[in-house]
């Protein structure tokens, strides 16, 4: 069985871009035999957002992102569910995006490689993430 990774880049800090080409690499060369990514891209107000636009690097260059939505991790313990944010659900919307066995952040610079969000996942996301 496939385990789901989400792959978290972009972020708030000047690293943006390099944080982006790190998790596209990523997202682009993960073993899918092994492993279902899912991209969680953060832009540079903080919002997360996912969609199958992620998972190509072209489609980031060329901006054509217009499948993304607004997610989020619940605050509950042993949730390991990715969520669509509150402000983004319609009235026939899925809740649950996935469940997310494993986490790698790929962020650079600024509340990523600072411990900040490794903070974040030891308070609101119960699972497994890559520390660095």
């Amino acid at each position: 069985m496939k385990k789901n990774i989400a792959i978290m880049f972009g972020g708030r800090s000047v690293e943006h871009e390099v944080s982006v080409i790190t998790g596209m690499q990523i997202v682009e060369n993960i073993d899918r035999d092994k492993y279902k990514p899912i991209p969680i891209y953060i832009d540079k107000n903080g919002k997360w957002f996912t969609g199958e636009s992620l998972k190509e690097f072209k489609n980031f260059k060329d901006n054509n992102l217009n499948d993304l939505q607004e997610v989020m991790f619940s605050a509950n313990a042993g949730d390991h569910n990715l969520y669509l944010h509150p402000e983004s659900i319609g009235l026939f919307r899925k809740r649950v995006i996935d469940r997310i066995d494993i986490v790698f952040p790929t962020i650079h610079g600024t509340n990523g490689e600072d411990g900040t969000l490794q903070g974040l996942f030891e308070l609101m996301y119960p699972g497994p993430y890559v520390r660095y």
